[in-house]
């Protein structure tokens, strides 16, 4: 089969996780292709047998950077970053002619879950699988709750599990 396999994450876990199933799909005989951001932490330091394609949008400067003191800056980057990735993802799967696409990211953004929902709706024979997580988006922010509370995000989700 030809996958793709997307992990818009920078670093981190998710990264690491991507790649390693990624190159497990390929040593089982698959034709992979892994989208990830440009100059992720293993850049230059991927050898499996997955082809590794750096045409996501880098993430926002790191925390402590003159530019991630104003928060609306911040958001606004890290939102204009989301589109324009998501953006991506969906010229490239529309394109690549994958037989099925595995998305590895945390959709916990309405953003994410709306471009995720838009490639479940313009997916044609391509088979589209994410792994989940977590079912219900954790909160990342401030304030007591364990989940995000949000109609917007909450609506998304409930359209886009059953497709």
């Amino acid at each position: 089969m030809r996958l793709a396999v997307v992990e818009p994450a920078s670093q981190g876990g998710l990264l690491h996780y991507a790649v390693q199933l990624a190159d497990g799909l390929a040593g089982a005989g698959h034709d992979v292709n892994l989208l990830v951001p440009a100059g992720n932490e293993l850049s230059g330091h991927h050898a499996g047998p997955a082809q590794m394609r750096e045409v996501l949008t880098p993430q926002s400067p790191p925390a402590g950077s003159a530019l991630s003191e104003l928060r609306f800056v911040r958001r606004a980057r890290v939102a204009s970053r989301l589109l324009r990735s998501w953006g991506r993802v969906n010229w490239e799967l529309r394109r690549g002619r994958y037989d099925a696409v595995i998305l590895t990211s945390d959709i916990d953004l309405w953003p994410v879950a709306a471009a995720v929902l838009l490639i479940t709706l313009r997916r044609g024979k391509m088979r589209v699988a994410g792994i989940c997580h977590s079912v219900r988006p954790l909160n990342r922010w401030s304030g007591e709750d364990l989940y995000i509370d949000s109609p917007v995000l909450n609506g998304l989700l409930q359209r886009l599990y059953p497709r």
